[in-house]
């Protein structure tokens, strides 16, 4: 699966959180850009059953935590596919199977070697030669028990030669999808949560028998790996952003934001949690993403209070149980303006040339006069619609004039939006130039008229100097 999809490459953080719920979460709305220096350029290929193919990339370790988290998703889900749970299964019903088996050979066995031992024998001629035909027939059912018993046994060590085999392939596939780096850190992980004796589990405590390789050993090691990227509470704090750090943003649709949510929501149970760490304690639950009727509330809580009211009217305060009902609801919300804005009323215009009497003329032409508010009634006549349907500041530019939108409702593009900015930043670099250019020449001024002063009266000391010498 890819965590990118349908979220827009503009967003920014303040457009769709709110709060500081996000600073804490490992994958948040907006998805971080990545260097083409960290993306790895080696992909594996892999044989699925059915004659079938697909691609993995090889994680190298320099990726976002969004696409860390990806590829560990898509290699247990290739796991799962390629069969090798199922194979284990099997594997692990062979070798109990095979130790049952082993047990009743062996019962069987020791009760041919007990009743050996209680049975007479005498080599004397006069010995009865029934008691000594039983015997015979004893020792007989003994060597067959000690033969079945041996067969039994070589069975349950080749059934658990085969489980080993079979268990070492979800561990091979993974560290073979890893670059040479990660494959280190990764065999650090596998050899102390598999092979050594005594070893600290994932919850901080010390066990004296390792428990090999094992679908839950393999869940463990999957969980330490991620803890190297993760903090050990990432589940917790991405279940509270998924439910009060989102908030509907006006440049994604409805179905766009839904998808976005519910795809937040998905890797909650493969992150980190407090459950699998030593702080946790008897009360410590696992952390579960939200179910779908849970995920409604969600959903509804990012939306504007307008579009929630008119949500509750129409259905009558009833709300749908799943996301697919609630979906279309929200669509039909979108292509509709709110309720909450009402619809200017034009004040009825006076006569152009019948000034009323009092009052100050505003110009134009042939003494006609000329409204310039913006408003009448307490209501502004020039208002974007657009903005009132996403929920932007509408009453303070026209529809046509629209920074964010076009006249057809698109977002503007990103290089209209950076072009402004760079317009107005131009703007205010020039009114402070033509500012400091106007205090410059005052000073200028000022000086010119402090040095024609001083040169006035440098002229009349010496005319008066020429003066007394005469």
């Amino acid at each position: 699966m890819s965590f990118e999809k349908a979220v827009p490459t503009f967003l920014r953080h303040n457009e769709v959180e709110r709060g500081g719920y996000g600073q804490n979460a490992p994958i948040r709305y907006a998805p971080e850009q990545e260097m083409k220096s960290d993306v790895s350029d080696v992909t594996n290929s892999i044989s699925l059953p059915g004659k079938t193919k697909t691609y993995l990339k090889v994680w190298n370790g320099k990726g976002s935590n969004e696409s860390f988290l990806d590829f560990v998703m898509t290699s247990l889900g290739l796991i799962k596919r390629l069969g090798y749970w199922k194979k284990l299964e099997e594997a692990d019903e062979s070798v109990l199977e095979a130790e049952d088996s082993m047990k009743e050979s062996k019962t069987a066995y020791k009760d041919a070697k007990e009743k050996v031992q209680k049975a007479t024998t005498s080599d004397d001629e006069e010995a009865d030669r029934e008691t000594q035909q039983a015997n015979l027939v004893l020792l007989a059912n003994r060597d067959d028990a000690k033969q079945a018993y041996q067969v039994a046994q070589a069975e349950f060590e080749t059934a658990q030669e085969s489980r080993n085999d079979v268990a070492e392939k979800p561990f091979d596939f993974y560290g073979s999808n890893l670059s040479t780096t990660e494959q280190t850190s990764w065999g650090k992980i596998v050899t102390g949560f598999t092979d050594t004796s005594p070893f600290t589990d994932i919850f901080g405590k010390v066990k004296e028998v390792s428990p090999g390789k094992t679908r839950t050993s393999f869940m463990d090691c999957i969980q330490m790996h991620l803890q190297t990227r993760f903090a050990y509470n990432a589940a917790e704090n991405q279940r509270l952003y998924v439910m009060c750090g989102l908030k509907k943003s006006p440049k994604v649709t409805m179905r766009q934001f839904c998808e976005r949510v519910a795809t937040l929501n998905d890797p909650i149970d493969f992150l980190p949690m407090h459950f699998y760490s030593p702080k946790a304690t008897e009360h410590t639950t696992k952390c579960e993403k939200y179910d779908d009727m849970t995920m409604v509330g969600n959903i509804m809580r990012t939306l504007p209070e307008s579009w929630q009211n008119d949500l509750l009217k129409s259905v009558q305060g009833v709300t749908p149980e799943t996301t697919r009902e609630l979906l279309p609801l929200l669509e039909l919300l979108e292509r509709s303006p709110p309720s909450g804005v009402t619809t200017p009323i034009p004040k009825k215009e006076k006569a152009a040339d019948v000034p009323t009497s009092g009052s100050k003329r505003r110009g134009g032409k042939h003494g006609g006069g000329v409204e310039k508010s913006r408003k009448r009634g307490g209501l502004t006549l020039n208002r974007c619609k657009h903005c009132e349907k996403h929920g932007g500041p509408s009453h303070t530019h026209a529809t046509e004039k629209c920074y964010k939108y076009n006249l057809d409702g698109t977002p503007k593009s990103v290089q209209a939006g950076k072009d402004r900015k760079a317009h107005k930043a131009f703007a205010t670099m020039q009114s402070k130039v033509d500012k400091q250019n106007k205090k410059l020449d005052r000073l200028l001024k000022k000086q010119r008229r402090k040095d024609n002063k001083r040169s006035r009266r440098a002229r009349y000391e010496s005319s008066d100097s020429d003066s007394d010498s005469s």
